[in-house]
């Protein structure tokens, strides 16, 4: 999950131009880094059930995208609205992933595609 989560923002930037390949596409490489980190964490290495995981995982997520924004926004020498960006605009793709992910999850491992052994 981390790699993917690395590289899809910088190949989706250079074969579409979006996400912008600066300030923004840095910012989201690392954001989506540390959720492909953390829920790896949670949810198989610590076993947490999928929604404190999932929760927790978006969080951090978050943390990290502000601080990353933060740096690259600065360095642009452009604003940045950490709590609109990284919460309010932020609730419908929150909720979708919410319903969507654990029920994906339980599906996947029900068909035994993934398992929740640790590796």
């Amino acid at each position: 999950g981390a790699v993917c989560g690395f590289f899809v923002p910088l190949i989706s930037s250079l074969l579409t131009g979006m996400p912008p390949i600066f300030p923004t596409a840095p910012a989201m490489m690392l954001e989506l880094c540390a959720y492909g980190i953390l829920t790896g964490v949670f949810y198989r290495k610590l076993r947490w059930n999928i929604y404190p995981a999932l929760i927790c995982s978006m969080l951090g997520g978050r943390v990290v995208s502000g601080i990353a924004n933060a740096i690259f926004y600065g360095m642009a020498d452009k604003s940045y609205a950490f709590l609109s960006g990284a919460f309010v605009q932020a609730v419908p793709g929150i909720l979708i992933q919410i319903i969507v992910i654990p029920i994906l999850i339980l599906a996947l491992e029900r068909a035994r595609i993934i398992s929740r052994e640790r590796t």
